[in-house]
């Protein structure tokens, strides 16, 4: 006499086989239900392992065709991970009641399930959810099923870089990290599995699956890093908000700390990263220029933001940090050249008032002499220092004036004097503007 849990499992072979695909979804669904709610009898129903085996693998083959059944169910992940769930209990069940034959091709269930599992929620567009799926997925397949480990730790790492960079879009680096490394245990994991698994089998997909994950390995280790570095001149930027902007006997505190946070992340991502590597530098250089106003010091880390920006090889223009450097740098290169034009401007007039009796002497031969006697009481009274230069008589007619005077105005110029000699070089610019003013009449 057969068993309830049998009489159970019979009913519900019944209603399995009237699942055909030329009912409508409806009804095909409702019919499913009915076979699962007479295999889940069958289940609770049994009296021993064999029993128990037989029950759960039909629970899972209902599942698995509940899951297929799309887009009418709206849980698939629900059944999948139900369909694995029962599978993977009826080989353990039915390990020492069933005969080999079976329990392969539960094992062969189970591996199918498994892997139309991962790709159905390859495509779940919460990260956070679709892991929580894998990770339940990786719970419920057996160890010895080492092909299925090591594409459950595949999915793992590359569901947890796709959500690890939406991650990056959002600037959540802290929870990028967590991500990262939480992931880094499963690609390690994944690694070893396939460094033993290619021992035993000389199955190329093995081979295949490693490599990508060494690959993945160092964008994980690149991500890290940049993620550090973002997370600190994060921390840096928020310090240097408050060193800007609260009471002033705290702004020394918070921008040394922002400083010390932003030259941790360049040290973090230096030769990893050259493109953020060169905005902490930005902002390295911000702090000094508009906090502590130490202009030279900010200079130089504008500068080699600059130049690790110029060394990517690429257009950075529009760029809001690259721009707002570029007009810090401007800045200070116009304060530079303020103060140099205004310290020139006072050296000058102290020049002028220190040698104003020869200045008077060199405009008044300008103005009694003709233009070749000047250019001689020029070479005669100041001759050129550092320079020979020989006046020759036919130089000076009319017709020549002109290529003589670019010689004698080459001669006096300021570029071409000896820069250690102020009094020098203050006279021979004198010399240069008057013969050059002569120069402007044969030009014209």
């Amino acid at each position: 006499m057969n068993s309830h849990s049998e009489k159970f499992r019979e009913q519900g072979n019944e209603v399995f086989k009237q699942c055909t695909d030329s009912l409508p979804s409806v009804i095909y669904i409702s019919r499913l239900i009915k076979a699962l709610q007479l295999y889940e009898s069958a289940r609770d129903t049994a009296h021993n392992d064999d029993e128990r085996a037989s029950a759960l693998k039909n629970i899972g083959v209902a599942s698995n065709r509940m899951a297929l059944k799309e887009p009418e169910v709206s849980n698939k992940g629900f059944y999948y991970l139900r369909a694995l769930e029962s599978l993977t209990k009826a080989s353990i069940f039915g390990k020492k009641t069933k005969s080999p034959n079976w329990r392969t091709s539960i094992q062969d269930d189970i591996i199918v399930t498994s892997l139309k599992a991962l790709a159905y929620f390859e495509g779940y567009k919460c990260f956070e959810e679709r892991q929580n799926f894998v990770y339940k997925i990786k719970s419920l397949v057996p160890s010895n099923l080492i092909k299925i480990h090591i594409q459950i730790r595949r999915s793992l790492v590359l569901g947890n870089l796709r959500w690890a960079l939406s991650l990056f879009e959002e600037k959540n680096y802290r929870k990028v990290l967590k991500v990262l490394y939480d992931s880094s245990q499963y690609l390690e994991e994944g690694l070893s599995l396939c460094r033993e698994s290619s021992f035993d089998s000389p199955d190329c997909e093995f081979l295949e699956t490693y490599d990508e994950l060494k690959e993945k390995k160092e964008s994980f280790e690149f991500l890290i890093k940049r993620a550090e570095a973002l997370k600190e001149m994060a921390s840096g930027n928020d310090l240097l908000e408050k060193a800007v902007n609260d009471e002033e006997s705290l702004i020394m505190d918070f921008i040394w700390d922002a400083l010390d946070h932003f030259k941790h992340a360049s040290i973090l991502c230096k030769e990893k990263d050259i493109e953020i590597e060169a905005q902490l530098y930005g902002r390295i250089g911000f702090g000094y220029y508009k906090v502590l106003k130490l202009t030279k010091k900010a200079k130089d880390y504008f500068e080699a933001s600059i130049r690790l920006a110029l060394s990517l090889g690429r257009n950075l223009s529009g760029k809001e940090w690259y721009e707002q450097i570029n007009g810090y740098l401007r800045e200070i290169r116009e304060e530079e050249m303020k103060k140099e034009n205004s310290d020139l401007s006072k050296r000058r007039e102290k020049l002028v008032e220190v040698h104003q009796k020869e200045i008077e002497e060199l405009e008044k031969a300008r103005k009694d002499k003709t233009h070749q006697d000047f250019i001689k009481f020029i070479l005669q009274k100041y001759p050129p220092k550092g320079q020979t230069f020989e006046l020759l008589e036919s130089s000076l007619e009319t017709s020549k004036m002109k290529k003589t005077l670019l010689n004698v105005i080459r001669v006096y110029h300021p570029d071409k004097q000896p820069q250690n000699d102020e009094k020098w070089c203050f006279i021979a610019e004198e010399i240069s503007k008057l013969l050059t003013s002569i120069y402007e009449v044969y030009k014209t």
